[in-house]
């Protein structure tokens, strides 16, 4: 039996401003660290007590933990709950005497729990496999999402969804005597993966790819190439990627040939996008205020330096996190009883700290040309690529750069399709609104009914009046209220019967296109496969007369 053991960390928000830290003990055992508000450890918990090999952990949106593991046995078990009361099932019994599992990714999106595992058989090592595992209440589903050459390191894969809950994916292929990026997506409506499409360069060789869907929709990747014996950062999105038509930018350089940039990670912070990477026992930073377009590298003198650092899955449910932030790891270090988080307000920051903090921003170049690396990027690509999970670093911590509350006000924009989910929270807080206005119009009709009994009628008619007028008033404010609603329910049915036309449209055109490629590569088969028997052919004849 061979075991691959993942040095995984996960950091779980709860809409309370409560931290669970998920990690494995020195046992390969399951166990929590739990903080306050204040960033304070209140405990230390052990969660499961089998040996594991790899786990992932997040939070749905009523508030709920859910964790997702695989023993040595094989055994992929389930837990929910809290820190007051955990339940756990069994959900499969895996091969792990044929089989290595790696690369655990839980992600839960409305309805459904989404599970992606990495596969790869013993017998043929090279070769892997992305399963795909999901459920709701009514059915659970299961596929294989590509089997594909992974060469001899496997990279882990990226997974992110977008505002209509399709999924999107993003891993690395050896194709070619290269390494190549492959994209593909899940559309939420026909429950299918598309085709893999290649989405690199075949003249270079790629690694510590990164992937990120922005608050718009926008599809974000960034990634390392190796120039001069170096590794440089690259950079292309895809803008709103909900719309059939959306395409590809051109790729741009972000760091210098020789600044030796690796294992980078994007978030989101407000109207901000933010690139973090690992330069020997730094992390850098890049800054974009316009969603790509252009960026700014901080000043090295400015950036994040530690001697124990880690990547950490961050998953929050905390209501003013949700909305100004869209984070799926963090570069942070973790010590006995604090942990701290770079390049944001995430986590509480102590006074009494040895980190540095400083966040100004230096003239819009690229990242200042360094020369402290100990090793060659070849040497440290095959370093991250036998344990790609723990992806080494070493920063300098620090609260986020030169943000303020009112970062969030830069990407408020107009309702679109969409958004059609928000017009439901719309209508139910009318509702609620309405509601609270009748009922004081009852306790204004029992006020002057009260009035009237114990008054004389002379003393009664001028209060009578005030309260007649105010209640018709809110009748009135009422009846418009009425209109409005009866107005954005036609609105909602109508965009809603559009939307769903268009995704069968969308859904039979894409079919077609399956259906088209399909027959396209039958065909260039049976014209390989007749120019080969061709050619052997009149090579034979060619050879008689030799």
């Amino acid at each position: 039996m061979h075991l691959s053991y993942q040095t995984q960390h996960c950091l779980v928000k709860t809409q309370e401003n409560f931290s669970y830290y998920f990690y494995l003990n020195e046992n390969k055992e399951i166990q929590y660290h739990l903080y306050n508000d204040l960033g304070t450890l209140i405990k230390t918990e052990s969660l499961v007590t089998e040996i594991i090999i790899d786990f992932s952990a997040t939070i749905d949106s009523k508030n709920q933990l859910h964790l997702i593991c695989i023993t040595k046995q094989g055994n992929m078990l389930y837990y929910m709950g809290s820190d007051s009361y955990w339940n756990h099932k069994s959900i499969t019994k895996l091969d792990v005497k044929s089989n290595i599992y790696r690369y655990l990714f839980l992600l839960i999106r409305n309805d459904y729990t989404h599970i992606f595992c990495m596969k790869t058989n013993l017998l043929n090592p090279m070769v892997s496999s992305i399963e795909h595992l999901y459920w709701n209440e009514k059915d659970i589903n299961k596929s294989t999402i590509t089997t594909y050459l992974t060469g001899k390191y496997p990279s882990p894969y990226k997974v992110d969804v977008d505002s209509m809950n399709n999924l999107h994916i993003l891993y690395k292929v050896f194709y070619r005597n290269n390494h190549q990026l492959y994209y593909s997506k899940f559309s939420a409506f026909n429950k299918k993966w598309s085709n893999a499409e290649l989405i690199s360069n075949l003249q270079e060789d790629h690694s510590h790819s990164y992937m990120l869907i922005d608050k718009k929709d926008n599809l974000h990747l960034i990634w390392c190439v190796i120039e001069k014996n170096n590794f440089t950062l690259k950079y292309k999105n895809k803008a709103n990627i909900i719309h059939h038509k959306s395409r590809w930018s051109n790729p741009k350089t972000l760091s210098s040939k020789n600044a030796n940039n690796l294992s980078p990670i994007l978030l989101q912070e407000g109207g901000f996008l933010k690139v973090f990477s690992k330069q020997g026992n730094i992390i850098n930073e890049i800054i974009s205020e316009d969603y790509g377009i252009n960026w700014t590298s901080i000043s090295r003198t400015k950036a994040y330096k530690t001697n124990n650092p880690s990547l950490i899955r961050y998953s929050s449910n905390h209501e003013s996190e949700k909305h100004h932030y869209k984070i799926h790891y963090v570069y942070g270090e973790i010590l006995n009883d604090t942990i701290t988080i770079f390049g944001t307000k995430l986590m509480p920051t102590k006074s009494a700290t040895n980190i540095n903090i400083k966040t100004h921003i230096s003239s819009p170049t690229t990242i200042e040309n360094t020369s402290e690396n100990t090793s060659s990027p070849i040497e440290q690509n095959e370093i991250e690529e036998k344990n790609p999970s723990e992806i080494p670093q070493e920063p300098l911590n620090t609260p986020d750069p030169s943000k303020n509350e009112e970062d969030e006000n830069l990407y408020d924009h107009g309702i679109t399709k969409a958004e059609i989910v928000d017009f439901k929270v719309l209508l139910e807080h009318i509702e609620i609104h309405i509601t609270r206005l009748v009922k004081e119009l009852e306790k204004l009709e029992e006020v002057r009914m009260v009035l009237d009994e114990k008054n004389t009628q002379s003393s009664n008619t001028p209060s009578f009046t005030s309260y007649l007028s105010s209640k018709e008033l809110l009748c009135n404010k009422l009846q418009q209220m009425d209109q409005h609603i009866s107005l954005l329910n036609e609105e909602k049915a109508g965009i809603q019967e559009e939307l769903i036309h268009l995704q069968e449209k969308f859904s039979t055109m894409e079919d077609k296109l399956n259906e088209y490629k399909d027959e396209y590569l039958i065909l260039q088969n049976e014209a390989m496969q007749y120019m080969e028997e061709n050619f052997s052919f009149i090579s034979r004849i060619k050879n008689l007369f030799k």
